[in-house]
């Protein structure tokens, strides 16, 4: 006998931790990805008589929600983040085109463009937005808090300063669900910032 006959594993025992390492292993769950994607406004301001052109951004995104992951509320202070539920890509690229297309939709007779962007654009107005809540309780409702000021063509004068917060139900307990809430109350702040747009263009 060898000094380290002691330390082998009855065949039978190491097998069955073989497959019970092997059951582990085979059933972790696969990650799922989401986009975040434009939606009709409830309600939007419509088409204006005469074409503008709006440059848009920055739009800001807390920390907290600027990562990989879909963060969940659990409380008013306590978040978590999915486990296996990620963005599809950067969130904050997604809100910038999102927001974009959102108030192309609200706005068809305008001109909505990125800022900044290449190029010397000449714009009649710029708006830059705030974002300070954007997540999804476990109860599945969404929330889109933001603020977000108004520029004058020169980019020297603020013509309106406005905030509100927006809200969206998720139809059900998926983090697809979750995520077509927030889109919806993302939209929902775009029609907002839209009306407000109509209202700096109506005030001499």
């Amino acid at each position: 006998m060898t000094g380290t006959n002691h330390l082998r594993m009855p065949p039978l025992r190491a097998c069955a931790m073989s497959l019970a390492l092997a059951s582990c292993f085979g059933t972790s769950r696969p990650s799922r990805f989401y986009t975040l994607e434009p939606l009709q406004v409830r309600d939007g301001p419509g088409s204006t008589a005469t074409s503008a052109m709006l440059a848009v951004g920055p739009v800001e995104l807390p920390d907290y929600v600027d990562r990989p992951q879909i963060v969940l509320r659990e409380s008013a202070n306590q978040v978590q983040l999915a486990g296996f539920d990620n963005w599809a890509g950067s969130l904050s690229d997604m809100v910038n085109r999102v927001l974009l297309e959102d108030l192309s939709a609200q706005m068809p007779g305008d001109h909505v463009v990125a800022f900044p962007q290449g190029g010397a654009a000449v714009f009649d107005y710029r708006v830059a937005v705030q974002i300070s809540r954007f997540d999804v309780s476990t109860a599945g409702e969404a929330v889109v808090a933001a603020s977000w000021r108004v520029w004058d063509r020169v980019g020297t004068k603020t013509r309106l300063t406005a905030s509100t917060t927006t809200r969206g139900a998720a139809l059900g307990t998926t983090y697809q669900d979750r995520v077509a809430a927030l889109s919806q109350a993302y939209a929902d702040l775009a029609g907002e910032i839209a009306r407000s747009l109509s209202r700096v263009r109506d005030t001499p």
